[in-house]
């Protein structure tokens, strides 16, 4: 028996991740107050609402993006345009690579007799 998803399934499977992913952010988003959403965290990372602007935007480029390889699958009959030989990423290599790896910062320690430890 064969594991290798066919492109429809791959296809498939695509669509069902990238809803599942929608309904999580659904989901997270009613837990977050207006204040929690503006809150500004330190230089260099996003605070909510930036977090939300660049799902908004990308989403907006890869419906673009599927639109038109949709449109040109329907014009050739061929659903797997891909250049030979280009990179494929499977979708949880593909996750991975979008989020990134941030570590959680160490703890900070109060001593009896002293400040918080600097991290």
């Amino acid at each position: 028996m064969s594991l290798a998803l066919t492109p429809e399934q791959q296809f498939d499977a695509a669509f069902a991740s990238a809803f599942e992913d929608r309904k999580e952010l659904f989901r997270f988003l009613g837990g977050v107050t207006e204040e929690q959403a503006r809150w500004k965290p330190p230089e260099g990372e996003w605070s909510v609402l930036e977090g939300l602007e660049h799902v908004l935007l990308t989403d907006a480029f890869f419906q673009s993006a599927m639109l038109e390889a949709l449109k040109e699958a329907g014009a050739s009959g061929r659903w797997d345009n891909s250049v030979p030989g280009a990179f494929k990423m499977t979708l949880e290599a593909l996750r991975r690579r979008e989020q990134g790896h941030v570590d959680a910062p160490p703890p900070r320690s109060t001593p009896r007799d002293g400040p918080a430890c600097e991290r």
